[in-house]
């Protein structure tokens, strides 16, 4: 899990290739995804600064986030991770 500091902002996984300003967002056990994204996107309206891109498993979903964004969802009770969304290549 990740750690939640004296800030109690969740710390962010870093990768070395990443997608600009792309993350995944883990959501805690219990938590309704469908009432929380409802929640994030009344915050912050889909645009530039935040976009939700779609779930990548039923309690997490991925998404690009600007500075504003990316704090409000640090600072969630209801956040369990969030790791920059990582560029893979096949070859």
């Amino acid at each position: 899990m990740a750690e939640q500091l004296e800030t109690n902002l969740v710390e962010i996984h870093r990768t070395p290739i990443k997608r600009e300003s792309a993350y995944i967002v883990d959501l805690k056990y219990g938590v309704d995804p469908r009432a929380f994204i409802q929640r994030f996107q009344e915050a912050h309206p889909d645009g530039p600064g935040a976009r939700i891109e779609g779930s990548t498993r039923e309690m997490s979903f991925h998404g690009t986030f600007d500075g504003e964004a990316l704090y409000f969802l640090r600072s969630s009770p209801e956040v369990k991770a969030i790791s920059e969304d990582a560029l893979v290549f096949i070859g």
